[in-house]
C-alpha cells in the first residue's frame, strides 16, 4: 500500500480552530514566547502560588532597550516548572554543550543572545535575581558528563567552581542563595 495521498491536498477537510488546543500567552508574564510542539507537550497545571515573590521577581533595567519593536524596561524572572527544566536539559543535549544562558532564557522569556548582550550592571542585577531561582541541577556545575575526570575541568578548561566569560577568561560562578 502506498503512503501517497489518494486525493489532492485541497480536497481534505480543514481542522476546526475550536478543536485545536489554546495557545499560551506570549511572554507577557515571563512565559517563553516560543513554545515547542504543543500537541506533544505534556499537560502542566497552572498554579496560583500563595507567596508569588518566592517564584517571581522583577529586575528594573538601568539601560532599557527595544526588542522587536517593544520597549523592555523591566525583566521578569521566574522559577521554572519541573517540565520546563526537562525541556531546557533536552535543548542542551541537542546543542551538544552546556550553556547556562539557556536556563536564563527560559526563566526570563528572552532569547539567550539578548541576555548575553545586556550591559554589565543590568546583567549583574539580573544574575542577582536569577541566582536564587536557578534549578538545583545547576548546583553540580559543570554537569559530571561534561567534566574531564582526569583534570577535574569542564570542556572549556575551567575548574568546576568557575565558568568561562564570553571574553574567554575564567570567572567565579555566582554564589547560590538558598
Amino acid at each position: 500500500m502506498s503512503s501517497k495521498p489518494a486525493k489532492p491536498i485541497g480536497e481534505y477537510p480543514l481542522a476546526d480552530p475550536a478543536d485545536l488546543p489554546p495557545l499560551p500567552p506570549q511572554g507577557a508574564d515571563g512565559e517563553p514566547a516560543a513554545v515547542a510542539d504543543i500537541r506533544s507537550a505534556p499537560e502542566i497545571a497552572v498554579l496560583e502560588f500563595l507567596n508569588p515573590e518566592t517564584v517571581r521577581a522583577e529586575v528594573p533595567l538601568q539601560h532599557p532597550f527595544r526588542l522587536e519593536g517593544q520597549e523592555v524596561r523591566v525583566i521578569t524572572v521566574r522559577r521554572l516548572a519541573m517540565a520546563e527544566i526537562g525541556r531546557v536539559a533536552d535543548r542542551l543535549v541537542e546543542l551538544g554543550h552546556f550553556d547556562r544562558y539557556e536556563f536564563y532564557a527560559a526563566m526570563t522569556g528572552l532569547p539567550a543572545a539578548v541576555i548575553r548582550a545586556l550591559p554589565d550592571d543590568d546583567g549583574e542585577a539580573l544574575l542577582e535575581k536569577l541566582t536564587p531561582f536557578l534549578p538545583r541541577i545547576l548546583d553540580a556545575q559543570p554537569p559530571m558528563a561534561m567534566q574531564d575526570p582526569e583534570t577535574g575541568t569542564n570542556e572549556t578548561g575551567a575548574s568546576p567552581s568557575t565558568t568561562r566569560s564570553e571574553a574567554g577568561g575564567a570567572m567565579p560562578s555566582p554564589p547560590r542563595a538558598r
